[in-house]
């Protein structure tokens, strides 16, 4: 976005996953130092996470580390969503693990949970993100299975309820995050404009899902095209 000229892509380079800028009228290539999950409207800066941990915690939607990691910190300070300017490949950690982990949650726990981060969208005007959060109380999906048998009592909503996911909106800085849903399960959304989002997912205060609009940063939902 913002360029008639140039594409980007993500790459592995010497250091881990990286991203690459291509300008194909004069065959410019620039390389950046961190992987891109989405990009701002303008074009001006991108938003990223550790695509390593993705790919362990949900196989299939971040890329095979080189390097895989033994042992996952449960939520980390020292990493999460990261901001990169697409001119300059400097980047600042804007939300960590840590941050979600605190985050209060009504009904089930996830403090002491393993934490991911994926489905990054930012508004039309750049001055919000959506993310989910998703989270379960052991590492692997296959100790998931085995968790789950064991504690019958689990409420984790998803994928074969394999974790529970809520719904961050912030601020484009990582400031002013809000669990615009909370319910354990929100997927396939879109943002409506700069202040609404679209989601299938189960609200706060009801047990079926189905399409809702959500206000962000407020509770106020409405469903869309009920039956």
């Amino acid at each position: 976005p913002g360029s008639s000229s140039e594409v980007i892509w993500n790459d592995h380079g010497e250091e881990g996953f990286i991203s690459r800028i291509y300008n194909v009228q004069t065959g410019e290539t620039r390389t950046l130092p961190r992987a891109v999950y989405t990009l701002s409207p303008d074009g001006t800066y991108a938003l990223c996470v550790d695509f390593d941990r993705l790919q362990f915690f949900r196989p299939g939607y971040g890329y095979p580390a080189k390097k895989p990691v033994a042992n996952w910190e449960k939520a980390p300070a020292d990493t999460g969503i990261y901001k990169m300017d697409l001119s300059t490949g400097d980047s600042q950690l804007i939300v960590s693990y840590a941050q979600l982990a605190a985050l209060p949650r009504e009904g089930q726990a996830v403090a002491d949970n393993f934490h991911w981060f994926n489905h990054l969208l930012i508004n039309p005007s750049g001055t919000r993100f959506i993310f989910l959060n998703r989270s379960r109380p052991v590492a692997s999906y296959d100790e998931m299975t085995a968790y789950k048998k064991k504690h019958p009592d689990w409420k984790g909503k998803g994928f074969s309820g394999h974790y529970i996911t809520r719904a961050i909106t912030a601020n484009t800085d990582g400031s002013n995050l809000y669990a615009l849903c909370d319910s354990g399960m929100f997927s396939h959304f879109i943002w409506k404009g700069d202040d609404e989002i679209c989601a299938w997912a189960v609200p706060d205060d009801r047990d079926k899902a189905g399409f809702f609009d959500f206000q962000d940063k407020t509770k106020d939902y409405q469903q869309v095209g009920l039956g």
